[in-house]
């Protein structure tokens, strides 16, 4: 019987540059596996390799070497710079840069492209794809919130937002969260009620933001830039249904502008029509679990599943019609005044349902 026997041996070193500066981060191999190790931030080094073999130095611009370690316990190397390279590629960001870094804070900029490439319905869900501190959810079981989805940046409700439109504070809506859903106890303003192709671009600022706008811009400010132009127009059509069959989307939106006077002014005007259909998702109930939750007879409770297991309730996103119509316009009263204003007329109507009373469904002898 032959016995193989593999002695490993400990090598500690050191690496630099020609001009003796130790350097942090060099690739350490040994040659023909996949053993290594890297240079801390003094150059220093340790690893364990088979007594009679050979290590691997190299560093992104220095030439790499190979340094056998028969007989060897310290191997100090030093690396040549200079070697020119014949790619050097990047890996970073799907996505072209967004955020303004040359002002005293970061501002992330959306032009309108950006958000009408989503193919959604509305401003704040195209937006959710744009943003990624931006949040908004849809509540279909929530009573009024289904009017109003609310929104979130950093996790904060609608009210730490503060939402401008040309630079002016927009008015906040006549809806009061009660229900379970994010941002209970606030009111926020309607920004899904402005068409997205009215929309020039959105300018959003977090840090700092309430230093600058005070304690309703916690979360951050959002400032919507209408379009402006007096001479380009646009029209979108937006189509879409889900995965399942149901759904189902369908709007148009027409952009245009002229000017006032001659050439003192411009009017910028978008019209848009969108309806979605009902999309349900109910799901089974667990007779067992709604039977505790009632306080119901299991068997009352079985018998009423079998025949209706999503015991009746609609639950998805509801179904939604809209029409919408903005305005921008301003005009140049002498060199030094500018008479500005914008204006929106809103109509939705959303068909939302809430929870399904069962024959089980407690009364008021209940509680």
């Amino acid at each position: 019987m032959t016995l193989n026997t593999k002695v490993q041996n400990s090598i500690t070193g050191k690496v630099t540059d020609d001009s003796g500066m130790p350097l942090a981060g060099v690739n350490i191999v040994e040659k023909g596996t996949t053993n290594g190790t890297t240079s801390d931030f003094d150059g220093n080094y340790t690893i364990n390799v088979e007594n009679d073999t050979k290590l691997v130095f190299s560093y992104i611009g220095f030439a790499s070497q190979e340094v056998s370690t028969a007989g060897k316990s310290v191997i100090n190397v030093q690396l040549s710079e200079g070697v020119a390279l014949d790619e050097f590629i990047v890996v970073g960001s799907r996505t072209a840069p967004r955020s303004n870094t040359d002002t005293p804070l970061p501002v992330d900029v959306v032009g309108v492209k950006e958000l009408t490439s989503t193919g959604q319905a509305t401003f704040d869900k195209a937006l959710q794809y744009r943003i990624p501190s931006f949040n908004t959810v849809q509540t279909p079981v929530n009573d009024a919130t289904s009017l109003l989805d609310p929104y979130e940046i950093r996790n904060m409700g609608p009210s730490r937002t503060l939402i401008l439109i040309n630079g002016k504070r927009k008015n906040l809506s006549a809806l009061l969260y009660t229900q379970t859903s994010p941002g209970r106890g606030e009111t926020g303003a309607d920004i899904s009620a402005i068409p997205t192709d009215a929309i020039k671009r959105v300018e959003i600022l977090r840090d700092g933001a309430s230093a600058q706008y005070g304690s309703d811009a916690i979360a951050g400010v959002m400032n919507i830039i209408l379009k402006d132009s007096p001479n380009e127009g646009s029209a979108t059509l937006r189509t879409a249904i889900t995965s399942e069959g149901d759904g189902e989307m369908f709007g148009v939106a027409i952009n245009n502008g002229s000017t006032i006077g001659e050439d003192k002014g411009f009017v910028n005007y978008t019209l848009d029509l969108s309806k979605v259909n009902q999309a349900n998702r109910p799901g089974t109930v667990n007779a067992a679990g709604e039977a505790a939750d009632f306080g119901a007879d299991i068997a009352d409770v079985q018998e009423f599943l079998s025949r209706r297991p999503d015991a009746g309730n609609i639950n998805g996103s509801p179904e939604t019609a809209a029409a919408k119509f903005s305005v921008n316009l301003g005009y140049d009263l002498s060199e030094n005044t500018t008479l500005y204003g914008n204006a929106a007329y809103v109509y939705k109507a959303v068909n939302s349902f809430a929870n399904y009373r069962t024959p089980y469904w407690r009364t008021v002898d209940d509680f």
